[in-house]
């Protein structure tokens, strides 16, 4: 099936591309995500609108000022967006592959960051215009270094052999009533990031009226879903590496979206880095958990449509049982390119011979993490590979992509089986009756998603 809470991880990528990204969960398996991007610049919409990154990220950028001075002694300055801020800082900086640092004034060679505030008038200290490059610009609202290679570089003048590591774009969190914290703080927790690019689509549809946006904002998000989803990203598991005790955060979310993403791609991908999905019933945006599998609704022959149910099974021949995770990852410095241990199921190997369901590409992300979710996509694609198509009746129009059902039907023998929703598409119409076509995934797992789903040891970091 290679369907990940209704869409495939594969189509969320991680890869080498410039483009924002999508992907996540609200219900269509066909939805294709564009690439994430890690090491080209964060600016490829047209009219040359910068992306928003949350989290962890190595830049290029995209260069808006460049002054070279052949000497002597040779001077190469420069300035490298990185994207719409306001952004957390600098991990890291290199040229050609060398570490560059942090200059603490305008005459000492490095770089000075700029995270991309907007400055209450001339004199704020937090964006003003670089010394490096006194004629410039100051770059309101956008994150940028201000660079001067060091005299040993400074012949090669290659601003393109510049990269930075950056902890990017901060954001609100919100309690239970949706009342936002004093000040924005750098998160890389899932649930904010959704949330504020929740806020960030009401901005946009009211540029004249932030208040009337706001409000929009705040009464369109199920802040108790939001609550519960953060804690459950943020909450530590831990395992013994064979030395001490490793914790982590369950998940996190390290993406890049362009400005041209719609909210359905964006909130499709932040929540597959956590297992999870949302669902939009017009009203309320709530988010879903992967423990969340109470069933919400039961099928039956008093509540399908006659001759609306079938069951196709998937064909073991074709079922993947095989699979790799392709991911950047974040214990290393670099943020180099790695494969996670193959995801398998040996005795479907040993009946059928190993069916490679292709690589999976991943965004940024630790190797715990990695492992997790592609232990997650194989039980989808593996262990329950009964799809089921029924049209339901009106009771069933509360029944969302994602949620949980039980199903009870003479053709199959089922009582009561617990079944995934994969696709929920209403009709319309007197003849209709308010009917719903159902897509759902018969669900033998006990659970689909562990925390114990990863391997203890990690892995040597290359540089």
């Amino acid at each position: 099936m290679g369907v990940f809470w209704g869409i495939d991880l594969a189509d969320v990528s991680g890869g080498d591309a410039g483009n924002g990204s999508s992907g996540g969960n609200s219900g269509d398996s066909s939805t294709t995500a564009p690439a994430t991007s890690s090491l080209e610049q964060f600016i490829t919409d047209e009219g040359g609108v910068l992306a928003e990154a949350f989290g962890e990220h190595i830049v290029a950028g995209f260069l808006v000022a460049h002054k070279y001075d052949a000497g002597p002694p040779p001077s190469s300055k420069f300035i490298v967006a990185g994207g719409a801020g306001e952004w957390e800082g600098v991990v890291a900086a290199w040229y050609a592959g060398d570490p560059i640092s942090l200059s603490p004034d305008g005459s000492t060679a490095g770089y000075h960051f700029y995270p991309g505030t907007i400055p209450a008038n001339t004199s704020d200290p937090t964006q003003p215009v670089d010394s490096f490059l006194p004629s410039g610009l100051a770059y309101n609202s956008t994150a940028y270094l201000a660079v001067k290679l060091p005299e040993q570089y400074a012949t090669e003048d290659r601003p393109d052999k510049f990269r930075w590591r950056a902890q990017c774009k901060k954001v609100y969190t919100y309690d239970f009533n949706g009342n936002a914290s004093a000040a924005k703080v750098y998160s890389v927790n899932p649930a904010d990031i959704a949330v504020d690019r929740i806020r960030r689509e009401y901005e946009l549809l009211y540029p004249d009226d932030q208040t009337l946006a706001l409000q929009k904002f705040r009464a369109r998000v199920d802040w108790a879903s939001y609550v519960d989803f953060r804690d459950y990203c943020a909450a530590q598991i831990s395992w013994d590496n064979g030395t001490s005790t490793v914790s982590i955060a369950r998940f996190e979310c390290h993406a890049v979206l362009l400005q041209s993403a719609t909210l359905d791609d964006a909130l499709k991908l932040i929540c597959a880095t956590a297992a999870s999905w949302y669902q939009d019933d017009g009203e309320r945006i709530r988010f879903i958990k992967p423990t969340d599998t109470t069933p919400v609704h039961h099928f039956d022959t008093s509540n399908i449509v006659s001759g609306s149910f079938s069951v196709a099974p998937q064909d073991i021949r074709t079922r993947p049982n095989y699979l790799v995770a392709e991911f950047r990852d974040l214990d290393d410095t670099y943020l180099s390119v790695t494969k996670t241990p193959p995801a398998y199921r040996q005795e479907l190997i040993d009946k059928v011979g190993r069916v490679d369901g292709g690589k999976r590409a991943f965004p940024n992300m630790n190797r715990s993490q990695a492992q997790r979710l592609l232990q997650r996509q194989l039980r989808l694609e593996a262990d329950n590979p009964n799809i089921v198509n029924l049209r339901g009746m009106a009771d069933s129009f509360h029944v969302l992509p994602g949620d949980f059902v039980t199903v009870s039907h003479p053709i199959t023998g089922w009582t009561y089986q617990k079944c995934l929703v994969l696709e929920a598409s209403a009709e319309s119409g007197e003849s209709a009756a308010d009917e719903t076509d159902f897509t759902l995934q018969a669900i033998d797992s006990p659970s689909l998603y562990l925390d114990t789903d990863h391997t203890p040891e990690q892995p040597e970091l290359t540089p």
